[in-house]
């Protein structure tokens, strides 16, 4: 099984890219989803959440208080990395179990979305990196919109996250969201077309050997 993940910086549009690679059929198992899940109520992450950063952070039906901790961790380094502390290590294994089991179910390509992907060292576990990237302007215009964030919170999660630039060396594809949504699905049409080309040319390789 080919095993890709793709990631991306806030307001790149990464979420859009694998919810079309979803609808085309392709299993995307993100680690944003599998966070959430630590974080919502019940999850394994509020025991460690609550013992390290006070019942304040945690809202009555039990949840992260997503807001609240985003102004935290954003302000102060330290404490982002403590919250990752609790939660990365987790997120690793069920997002390992959950590609595993695509592999299991015989798939040809699997997907991971990791927003961190470079920044934990994960890429070492995937045979392709695709970063789905867009214009500084873009990535604002649409947070702004979509999350209704202040441009002083933006800039700060922005200046937290990996320089795009290291980002840009270090993914073995681009795909460019500046522009429409058509344009970022033929991006992604064009790249399944080349791993559909290198599968079978691979099998066909695979079939004409033979073994003396």
């Amino acid at each position: 099984m080919i095993r890709i993940a793709i990631t991306g910086g806030i307001g790149s549009g990464k979420t859009t890219a694998t919810d079309y690679l979803e609808q085309l059929g392709y299993s995307v198992v993100d680690a944003d989803v599998i966070s959430r899940g630590l974080t919502a109520a019940g999850g394994a992450a509020i025991p460690f959440i609550r013992e390290n950063f006070g019942d304040e952070y945690i809202l009555p039906d039990g949840s992260l208080d997503r807001p609240k901790m985003r102004e935290l961790v954003f302000n102060d380094p330290a404490m982002k990395e403590l919250l990752e502390s609790g939660t990365t290590a987790v997120v690793v294994n069920e997002l390992a179990a959950a590609m595993e089991s695509c592999e299991q179910a015989g798939e040809a390509v699997a997907f991971a979305s990791i927003p961190l992907l470079f920044e934990s060292g994960m890429e070492a576990a995937f045979d392709e990196s695709w970063l789905v990237t867009a214009d500084m302007d873009v990535r604002i215009r649409r947070l702004r919109e979509r999350d209704g964030l202040t441009d002083e919170m933006i800039y700060k999660i922005i200046a937290n996250q990996m320089p795009e630039e290291e980002k840009l060396a270090r993914a073995t594809r681009i795909i460019d969201n500046s522009g429409s949504l058509d344009e970022l699905y033929q991006a992604l049409d064009d790249e399944l077309a080349r791993l559909t080309s290198e599968i079978i040319e691979k099998n066909s390789c695979n079939s004409n050997f033979v073994e003396i």
